[in-house]
C-alpha cells in the first residue's frame, strides 16, 4: 500500500477499512504480473499480510463468478 502510484485518498480508505475484500482473479493478475515483470512485489511479505488479516478477520476472499 506504499506504492506512489496509488492515490493517498485510496491508501488512507484501506489502511483505515474493517474489511478488505480481495478478488482471486486479481490475485492471478498479481502473480502473472510478477512473473513477466512488470510488477515488483515482495510476494513472501504479500501473502504473509493477506493470510494476517484473514486470520484477524479482516480480509474476505470474493469467489470468481
Amino acid at each position: 500500500m506504499d506504492s506512489p502510484k496509488l492515490p493517498i485518498i485510496l491508501r488512507t480508505l484501506v489502511d483505515e477499512a474493517d474489511a478488505v475484500f480481495i478478488s482471486r482473479a486479481s490475485l492471478s493478475e498479481i502473480a502473472i504480473k510478477v512473473s513477466i515483470g512488470k510488477l515488483r512485489l515482495n510476494i513472501e511479505q504479500f501473502v504473509g499480510n493477506i493470510k494476517n488479516m484473514a486470520l484477524n478477520g479482516s480480509t474476505f476472499a470474493m469467489p470468481i463468478c
